[in-house]
């Protein structure tokens, strides 16, 4: 009752339901009724359904906590795989120049089928970075279109089994420049590419020395011995 009235809040009479006697002036505890909405009691109990809210937002937050290190874990899991590596040529073409003459030149092109299957119908294509035009493809057949070149193999060839190699003989002419190409191509798939230079000549032997490391020199002249004449 003392608190009921400090705090200004009335308190209805409560009595004892055998004896009709007020029981809060008997020592028991008297429960204070909750302020109307809208007071000012700062310290008045909330419902506890405003409390609904708040507790859905800490369970938000805790969730949100907990995948940040998940998402951070798969990103550098993802990260860490990186662009997957090209798969190696399944073919190889070398190219030999073999001769190159003023305006004209030979050269030996050798495809080796490097992959597990045949190579069926195949064509192999090149572009000459100079100014090249190919007259003749020996052991097959040619087109030339600008720069671009295509080569196929000679009727009843056009099988290439695993394992095996096929070369053409090509010739051909230029005027000023006769680059080699560095790029090819297999039924369209890029090839793996050697490209070798002609081999220069040897260089002409050098003429025999005597022991003292100079060209040996005729020892007489006519029939009076070394360095004399007969009179």
């Amino acid at each position: 009752m003392r608190l009921a009235e400090i705090a200004g809040v009335p308190v209805p009479a409560l009595s004892d339901p055998k004896g009709g006697k007020d029981i809060a002036g008997q020592g028991h505890t008297a429960f204070l009724p909750s302020p109307a909405p809208g007071g000012t009691d700062a310290n008045a109990a909330r419902p506890a359904t405003a409390m609904l809210p708040s507790r859905r937002r800490r369970l938000a937050m805790i969730v949100a906590a907990g995948a940040v290190p998940i998402m951070a874990l798969l990103a550098l899991a993802w990260a860490g795989k990186g662009p997957a590596a090209p798969a190696p040529a399944a073919c190889q073409v070398t190219y030999q120049q073999i001769d190159s003459a003023a305006s004209e030149f030979a050269a030996e092109l050798t495809v080796f089928n490097k992959g597990t299957d045949a190579l069926n119908g195949w064509d192999v294509r090149f572009g000459l970075p100079g100014d090249q035009n190919v007259v003749a493809a020996g052991d097959g057949t040619w087109r030339q279109e600008g720069r671009q070149v295509t080569l196929r193999p000679a009727d009843g060839r056009a099988t290439l089994d695993s394992g095996h190699s096929y070369r053409f003989a090509l010739s051909g002419r230029y005027r000023q420049i006769n680059a080699m190409p560095a790029a090819f191509a297999v039924s369209g798939t890029p090839c793996a590419s050697v490209v070798l230079a002609p081999t220069a000549p040897s260089p002409p032997a050098s003429p025999p020395a005597n022991e003292q490391g100079k060209p040996d020199k005729d020892k007489g002249k006519g029939n009076g011995g070394p360095g004399k004449h007969n009179d």
